[in-house]
């Protein structure tokens, strides 16, 4: 129900605290991450502005994505290495 005699100023301040909001989960969010998620989090808190909660999360699991990656070839190069002295 609005108070206000301008139905316009209750949507903008629905508006404006569902953004707050949302800045606010998001902000949450990224400070719960664990450290292996430092260089995403640092890009993210560097943007002009804060992507949506969706936009974060995508972001983390494609970096999640990408570190495992480099882990396994790391392992990969290794396990060779260690096969071709082996031999």
């Amino acid at each position: 129900m609005c108070l206000s005699s301008h139905r316009y100023v209750c949507v903008t301040g629905v508006n404006n605290a569902k953004h707050q909001h949302e800045i606010t989960r998001s902000i949450h969010f990224l400070t719960r991450l664990n450290d292996s998620f430092n260089l995403v989090n640092s890009h993210i808190l560097l943007m002009n502005s804060l992507p949506t909660l969706n936009k974060i999360f995508s972001m983390v699991m494609q970096h999640k994505r990408q570190f495992k990656a480099s882990i396994s070839d790391e392992s990969n190069i290794l396990i060779n290495s260690v096969d071709y002295h082996i031999s």
